[in-house]
């Protein structure tokens, strides 16, 4: 965290840290553009249990930043504390996160721009890893890719009826 006092993450505790006082989380979620700064203070301090605690400081930057540019930061913030609840293993979750903010991004977008989604994602949490790890997302098939997926449904099917 840095040490410049107009930054917005110039906070050196995080935010469930008794020594932070809930004016300055407050004022700095406000300058993010949320509705009910106050209210959120406590969303934040909900993120994590305490032993994930340390990691989620690391994407905690990032998840500010991202979620005051989303559509509706209140609604992604509540849906990724949802989420957050969901994870098995919380630490890994936000080490992740930390070391690829594009996690965060994707997360953020998809919280805020569509609830059937999210709700998909909360009924499923392990559909996040196929998310995150984009390798499938965006291929574009060749012909031949079409082929050889169509041979092996018709032959999984030949195989199912003849047991």
């Amino acid at each position: 965290m840095t040490t410049d006092p107009t930054h917005p993450f110039s906070q050196t505790r995080p935010p469930w840290s008794p020594a932070v006082r809930l004016e300055d989380t407050a004022r700095l979620l406000a300058r993010l553009g949320f509705d009910g700064p106050n209210a959120l203070r406590g969303r934040i301090d909900r993120l994590a249990q305490p032993p994930a605690q340390g990691a989620l400081l690391g994407a905690l930057p990032y998840l500010l930043l991202l979620l005051g540019d989303a559509a509706s930061p209140d609604r992604a913030l509540v849906n990724f504390e949802r989420f957050a609840e969901r994870v098995p293993d919380q630490e890994a979750f936000y080490i992740a996160l930390t070391d690829d903010p594009r996690q965060i991004e994707t997360l953020v977008t998809l919280f805020a721009g569509s609830q059937y989604l999210t709700e998909i994602l909360l009924r499923n949490p392990a559909y996040f890893e196929r998310l995150a790890t984009r390798n499938g997302i965006g291929h574009i098939k060749m012909p031949d890719d079409f082929r050889a997926e169509a041979g092996a449904a018709v032959q999984q099917a030949a195989n199912g009826a003849l047991d």
